[in-house]
């Protein structure tokens, strides 16, 4: 059975710089990674907060999923404006 201090010392040489996990020189981009995901993330969700406590999102008048197209004639269009007015 191996030693503890033989154990931490496989440990220790896999998760340093020398040859493991992170190359030399790439430790701070791997650092930052971790705390550039959930930065962004917030940033989003502070932004889609704002955004949507303002009330000054999109201005869509139908949320259909699949989409529909755009009005063909003049009085479509009016009453697309009317319904976005509201």
């Amino acid at each position: 059975m191996p030693s503890a201090q033989g154990m931490l010392g496989k440990l220790r040489a896999f998760f340093s710089s020398e040859g493991g996990l992170v190359k030399p020189g790439c430790e701070t981009a791997v650092g930052v990674w971790p705390v550039g995901i959930p930065g962004m993330l917030f940033s989003m969700m502070a932004i889609g907060g704002y955004t949507r406590l303002t009330g000054s999102g999109l201005s869509m008048t139908d949320w259909r999923i699949e989409g529909r197209s755009l009005p063909g004639t003049e009085d479509a269009w009016v009453m697309e404006f009317e319904e976005y007015k509201r």
